[in-house]
């Protein structure tokens, strides 16, 4: 890393959490390490910072998106916690379980906790598809797996976190639509806002039906499902939430997810010999729960196929993309 930003006052600086030598300011929270790092050229190439130096420089308030940063802050809080928790004689208790043990290279997780939390997945890069490491081949093109064709389970679930996010913030075929669009823009600024949050909870279930795709693995769907909503909870902390209403939140996102599952379960009981209905009846229901319409009607339902079919392409694309990246990159560290 080579350049940074300073959060406090937008001068430059060389590295993220080095004193800044214009207002002489360091980061000392793990709210503003993230924001030191997501600010810095690991995240953004330099016409982008010096971007961000000007708005700071303003007086303007930089649109930190607390995903993001929550995935930024992931190092900082370890960093932290390893420096408040370590004792004199070298031990510390795991970060995860709480088992004390004694760390290496300033590890914060004990062996039992690192093997899950460092978990990898075998893609194959021609499909591609995802696999719990020690499958040998494709079940879908049949290509041999090379114990070296591995990503990270957490780098997957901090794609599909960031992706859901951005996508979601960037969409506009809800307001372009020809009958929900209407009904969304007419709806009051909190009512509005409940039919967003709700949107965000498509926007997810998205993620899970693209996951579905790439892998016939429940497990995997699961593991790396719940890895992306770990950072949403995290996501929340950073804005102030505390531990309960975070964890209050992403059991609704998991609520949701349940039903949308129940859908899809009532469609293929419904329509055996249909392949693609289902995504209408997963359609009316997400329907109901953003916008309250308990009537279904084919305009609103065809209105939210469109999104949640959007959602799935732009989803699949992105992930087969950062795969093959994730992929190249681990290679390329391995030679």
């Amino acid at each position: 890393m080579t350049l940074a930003i300073c959060i406090f006052c937008g001068a430059e600086k060389s590295r993220a959490f080095t004193p800044c030598n214009e207002c002489q300011r360091v980061p000392t929270t793990i709210l503003d390490g993230a924001k030191s790092l997501m600010l810095s050229d690991q995240n953004f190439p330099p016409e982008g910072l010096r971007e961000f130096s000007r708005t700071i420089k303003s007086g303007m308030d930089v649109p930190y998106d607390f995903v993001t940063l929550a995935i930024c802050a992931e190092p900082v809080a370890e960093l932290h916690y390893y420096g408040k928790n370590v004792t004199d004689v070298g031990r510390l208790p795991c970060m995860h379980c709480g088992t004390e043990f004694t760390p290496q290279d300033e590890q914060v997780f004990c062996s039992g906790c690192r093997s899950e939390i460092e978990r990898e997945f075998r893609v194959c890069l021609n499909c591609p598809m995802i696999y719990e490491d020690g499958t040998r081949f494709c079940q879908k093109c049949g290509a041999a797996l090379s114990p070296r064709d591995v990503v990270k389970a957490k780098a997957i679930s901090q794609d599909i976190a960031f992706s859901v996010r951005q996508f979601y913030r960037k969409q506009s075929a809800i307001n372009q639509s020809n009958f929900l669009g209407p009904i969304h823009r007419e709806l009051s600024p909190e009512k509005r806002a409940t039919a967003e949050a709700e949107l965000e909870k498509v926007a997810f279930y998205s993620a899970v039906l693209t996951l579905q795709k790439l892998t016939s693995s429940n497990t995997t769907v699961f593991a790396i499902i719940a890895g992306a909503l770990e950072i949403y909870r995290q996501s929340f902390l950073l804005q102030g939430a505390t531990p309960i209403v975070a964890g209050e939140v992403v059991k609704r996102y998991l609520k949701r997810f349940t039903e949308y599952d129940g859908a899809f379960a009532r469609a293929r009981s419904e329509l055996p010999n249909s392949s693609e209905r289902w995504i209408l009846f997963v359609a009316g229901d997400a329907v109901e729960s953003c916008y309250g319409i308990v009537k279904r009607d084919l305009g609103t339902t065809t209105d939210m196929v469109i999104f949640i079919g959007y959602f799935v392409k732009m989803l699949t694309e992105t992930t087969a993309s950062r795969l093959r990246r994730h992929h190249s990159t681990a290679k390329s560290a391995g030679n």
